[in-house]
């Protein structure tokens, strides 16, 4: 039977990529249909024929799955996949894949660029030179060179190694905390093992770098921003939903901490009275760090990677339930 490949809530600012996609697919003889669907229903009304399943961000529920009886490869369109009902998928036996590698390098510049941007106060400087005020002298929030600073990543996986070699040729010391990543494995990745406190209390800047599930899902809070220095930057270029929002305002107002570059946020979009649209010292970006030209070739081609290892049999690559394969 003919492959039929779904492309839900498909980024229309980019449908350049789906044509890629199309005629890779054309090449392979599948099918490929791009829908725009607004609830649960609309994904099993335009989903009934197809047997992959190229999921952007909309919710893949179990109750969808279950009206989906063609369905055997669910692709998350980028590499997190908090959106899909894995062990939903699981259980009908339909293989979960992400693209895992598409981006990497593109989210630890942008991680990079957050962190400089927010420790010198680039918003502030640019809207006072805007505003007409010129030279600016150094005065309000300091600003300090990068050498000899440290960089605190929660999370040591490709991105955050990523991002390590790149602080690291700025002069900065890396810690990292990471209980599913061996101690000489960090080292090798030439940062310093640590705890989580270990890593709040000396870092100058804490980045963030792990999937949302229920064990990581607010992980920073409260007494998380309250460990960390005042004079540190929080940036996140993962999920928001890792971060207690509410308390990462209440530690900008408090000076508890000294400033943050957000990538993501939770909800997104958010409403335009969020007050972290509304600080000085807070840098956002727009779930934007992944999104280069270049990175959008590569995920069209991973994309066609996965396809072929599924269409080879045995196990896809990228799989993310492998249970699925017992």
């Amino acid at each position: 039977m003919t492959d039929h490949v779904l492309a839900a809530n498909y980024e229309a600012d980019v449908l350049w990529a789906y044509d890629i996609l199309r005629r890779g697919l054309t090449e392979r003889t599948i099918s490929l249909a791009l829908e725009q669907c607004a609830s649960e229903d609309d994904v099993i009304a335009r989903g009934a024929g197809a047997s992959i399943y190229l999921a952007y961000r909309f919710p893949v529920t179990r109750r969808a799955l279950e009206h989906l009886p063609r369905l055997r490869l669910i692709i998350s369109s980028g590499s997190g996949y908090d959106h899909i009902d894995v062990p939903a998928a699981t259980d009908r036996g339909i293989f979960v894949c992400n693209a895992a590698t598409y981006n990497v390098e593109d989210v630890a510049e942008h991680t990079l660029m957050l962190l400089l941007a927010s420790a010198r106060t680039l918003r502030a400087l640019e809207a006072a030179v805007r505003a007409g005020t010129w030279p600016l002298a150094p005065r309000g929030q300091p600003r300090h060179r990068f050498i000899g600073k440290t960089v605190g990543l929660i999370g040591f996986g490709k991105i955050a190694r990523a991002v390590a070699w790149r602080a690291r040729g700025l002069g900065m010391s890396v810690l990292a905390c990471d209980p599913y990543v061996a101690p000489d494995d960090i080292l090798a990745g030439h940062a310093e093992p640590v705890t989580l406190d270990g890593l709040l209390t000396r870092s100058d800047f804490v980045s963030l770098h792990l999937r949302l599930n229920d064990a990581t899902r607010h992980l920073m809070g409260t007494r998380e921003f309250a460990r960390m220095k005042p004079s540190a930057y929080f940036i996140n270029t993962s999920r928001g939903g890792l971060v207690d929002e509410r308390a990462m305002v209440e530690a900008l107002r408090q000076g508890q901490i000294a400033g943050a570059g957000l990538d993501v946020l939770d909800p997104e979009p958010p409403p335009a009275d969020h007050p972290l649209l509304h600080m000085d010292n807070v840098i956002v970006t727009g779930h934007t760090a992944g999104s280069t030209v270049e990175s959008i070739h590569a995920l069209v081609d991973e994309w066609l990677r996965i396809i072929d290892s599924y269409r080879a049999g045995g196990r896809p690559i990228n799989l993310v339930n492998p249970q699925v394969l017992a």
